[in-house]
């Protein structure tokens, strides 16, 4: 099954989702009925994008995006999961025709994250259109490790270095973490591979 039917709306009650390792590509915009929902895995999957209306599930807590090499578009709305806290991958995506995509932004009122957190799509231009801090990444203090992974940009990759840098320097990481946990700030910087 490649997508799953619009009737899951008639889940409503539904609390966990385990569509890891499934071959489910889309989600219907019907997925943001489900109110009640709190777990949500999608890990080592075949979905490609994630709708708008992911953002009305409220009381979800957990996002499995683990390994889904596929999704290539996330849709803003992931900065309403307030209740969210685990998620391991956050896209930061360009707008896909008339659908918004995901802003780094969003990570603002993601207050209650906890555990590692990769922030995928970054670029270095970034930093001179949008404020990273309002990012609010350094009052995250329940994130144990951030990944930064950098799409290619260019053939400058000196100029691209510089901005990755500054961009890296704005998105503060938490202070305050406990001295017996490592705080892992890993920069991948594609054009370098």
């Amino acid at each position: 099954m490649d997508e799953l039917p619009n009737c899951i709306q008639c889940l409503a009650l539904v609390k966990y989702l385990d569509l890891s390792k499934s071959k489910v590509r889309r989600l219907p915009s019907s997925i943001g009925r489900l109110c009640n929902l709190q777990t949500l895995d999608l890990s080592h999957g075949a979905i490609q994008e994630l709708p708008k209306e992911m953002g009305e599930l409220c009381n979800l807590r957990y996002l499995g995006l683990k390994d889904t090499k596929e999704l290539k578009f996330v849709a803003e709305g992931l900065g309403k999961l307030t209740n969210l806290r685990t998620l391991h991958r956050f896209m930061v995506c360009d707008d896909k025709g008339k659908t918004r995509g995901c802003n780094i932004n969003e990570l603002k009122d993601l207050k209650k994250l906890k555990g590692e957190l990769s922030i995928e799509g970054l670029r270095g231009g970034m930093v001179k259109v949008i404020d990273p801090k309002k990012v609010e990444l350094n009052l995250k203090h329940e994130l144990i490790g951030v990944r930064f992974i950098f799409e290619e940009q260019g053939d400058d990759k000196v100029d691209s270095a510089s901005e990755e840098r500054g961009l890296l320097e704005a998105l503060e990481p938490p202070h305050g973490i406990e001295s017996d946990t490592s705080f892992d700030i890993v920069a991948m910087f594609n054009h370098l591979h």
